[in-house]
C-alpha cells in the first residue's frame, strides 16, 4: 500500500532535515530527503522479498569531466 504524499508533507520533512543539519542549503536538504526516500523504498521492497539493490555512488553522483 502506498502512503499518501503531499507537497506540505515533503516540505515539512525537508524543514526537519534543515533543523537537524542547519548548515545545509535548501537544495542540499532536498537531495538528502530524496536519497532517504529512495533508500526507504528499496528497504521496503527488500522486506517484501523483492531484489532491491542499493545504488552505487557512481549511479547517483554526477560524473566528473
Amino acid at each position: 500500500m502506498k502512503a499518501k504524499v503531499s507537497i506540505r508533507g515533503i516540505k515539512d520533512e525537508i524543514d526537519q532535515i534543515r533543523r537537524t543539519y542547519p548548515k545545509l542549503k535548501d537544495d542540499s536538504a532536498f537531495v538528502l530527503w530524496f536519497l532517504r526516500a529512495g533508500m526507504t523504498q528499496r528497504v521496503r521492497s527488500r522486506m517484501r522479498g523483492r531484489d532491491a539493490k542499493l545504488p552505487h555512488a557512481s549511479d547517483i553522483l554526477p560524473r566528473r569531466a
